[in-house]
């Protein structure tokens, strides 16, 4: 406690304080937002008739640390997928028709039913400028379309 009576953490930028964590969260810019360069996002598209070769996502400019994965069945959109990786770990969660299953296998598991049905898997592994997806196809295939953010 400072002479005023305050927390240290309480005398800090209103951000901090506003978040309520003692120390703040992470290093901010002049405006008080997180410095830029920290987080990448976009759009993935898998074809139904990719020949199912590792893709890569470069042009990040940085090695990602975490990634999350939102993807859905092009073809049955009441199938999709969330995700995550840090490189190391994965887990999702997968919705389809009602039911929901997880794995903690594949950050992205876009497919009907566990092991069957027509969609697409994928494992992913972190590179200096971005990530590569070695994709699996389930069955016959199904084009998808998946949303990421890569955060540093």
């Amino acid at each position: 406690m400072d002479e005023k009576g305050y927390q240290s953490w309480e005398s800090g930028p209103l951000f901090q304080k506003d978040v309520g964590i003692p120390g703040g969260i992470a290093p901010l810019d002049f405006n008080g937002s997180p410095p830029s360069g920290g987080k990448k996002s976009g759009v993935i598209a898998i074809l139904n008739d990719d020949a199912g070769n590792p893709l890569s996502i470069t042009n990040l400019g940085f090695r990602p640390s975490f990634i999350f994965f939102i993807g859905s069945n092009d073809q049955s959109p009441g199938i999709n997928s969330n995700g995550w990786t840090d490189g190391v770990n994965s887990a999702s969660t997968i919705m389809r028709a009602g039911t929901m299953d997880s794995s903690f296998t594949y950050p992205i598991d876009v497919a009907p039913t566990v092991g069957n049905g027509d969609g697409w898997r994928a494992v992913v592994a972190m590179d200096n400028n971005g990530f590569t997806l070695t994709k699996t196809k389930v069955g016959a295939g199904s084009s998808i379309t998946i949303k990421f953010i890569a955060v540093k």
